[in-house]
Formats: C-alpha cells, sequence, structure tokens
C-alpha cells in the first residue's frame, strides 16, 4: 500500500472540500509481478496463434490451427523464436517461420529487433508486441503482422518448465 496525502482544493464557488487521497508523486511504485526483464527471460512453448482483422474477425493464423513454436528470451537480451505448421502443407501458406535478434522492454511491450531472418527486408526492423501475461506461466504477445495483409497477430505462449 502506498503511503498518502490529503489535500485542501477550493471549489469554483470558492468552498473548500477535501480531496481523495492520492499518492504522492514522490513516491516510487514496488514493481509488482511480470514487471522486471526476468519474468520475461526463459523458453516459451507456442500454445495458439491466429489473426484478427481491424474490425474483431478471427482468422486462423499463418501456420494452420496447431502449430507448434518455440521462443526463447536470453537474459542478456537476445532472442529467437521458430514456428511450424503442424498439418499438412498448404499451397501459398508458409509451413515455417523464424527469426532472432535482441529484445528489450518498454513498458507494457517488449520490442524485437530482428539481426537474423529468412527474409532480408526484416533485417534492422524493431518489431514492437505487446505483452500480457496471462498467467504466471503463460503470455500473450500481439504484433501487426510483417506479411501479407494489415491485421493484428495474437501468438499464445505457455513457459517451458526448467
Amino acid at each position: 500500500m502506498h503511503p498518502t496525502t490529503t489535500a485542501q482544493l477550493t471549489a469554483p464557488d470558492g468552498t473548500g472540500r477535501e480531496a481523495r487521497p492520492t499518492a504522492p508523486e514522490t513516491t516510487a511504485r514496488a514493481a509488482g509481478p511480470w514487471e522486471t526483464d526476468e519474468d520475461l527471460t526463459g523458453v516459451w512453448s507456442l500454445r495458439s496463434f491466429h489473426d484478427l482483422d481491424d474490425d474483431g474477425t478471427v482468422h486462423e493464423g499463418p501456420l494452420g490451427p496447431a502449430p507448434a513454436g518455440l521462443l526463447v528470451y536470453a537474459p542478456g537480451g537476445r532472442l529467437s523464436v521458430t514456428m511450424m505448421r503442424t498439418g499438412p502443407a498448404r499451397p501459398g501458406r508458409p509451413d515455417y517461420m523464424s527469426y532472432a535478434g535482441t529484445w528489450r522492454r518498454d513498458g507494457d511491450r517488449v520490442v524485437h529487433t530482428i539481426d537474423l531472418a529468412p527474409d532480408r527486408s526484416w533485417l534492422g526492423t524493431d518489431q514492437i508486441r505487446d505483452l500480457v501475461f496471462v498467467a504466471r506461466d503463460e503470455l500473450e504477445l500481439r504484433g501487426r503482422a510483417l506479411v501479407g495483409r494489415p491485421q493484428l497477430r495474437v501468438l499464445r505462449w505457455r513457459r517451458v518448465p526448467d
């Protein structure tokens, strides 16, 4: 619990009233769960991957209904992600996606800077992912597609136990 202060305010009609307690601006908030880089580091297994159009319509992800994948956030800021289709190949759809590079937290986002990728146009780009910790061992990353029509990619990951 934060220490609180109470301020005396003057209403527009000149009468005084007591303000609601507020946290002083100088009080630092202790980091809660999921607010440190260490909470993100480790190996994560892909649980689901789907796309959302801007109108909220859900579509199967590019790797089909049951893709497999691993995401590794190393403590030193390196990352690697590999994903593949587990079902039969489909013409015009990818069977495998991957990239590697560095990562950094930016509030409720994680930024992936790509150093290695199958598509050279991805190299050096920052891929910004909204970060939602669903549970202690499950996270969701949301970001814009690198290829294809504009849409939001939603990937759910579960931590792989040590």
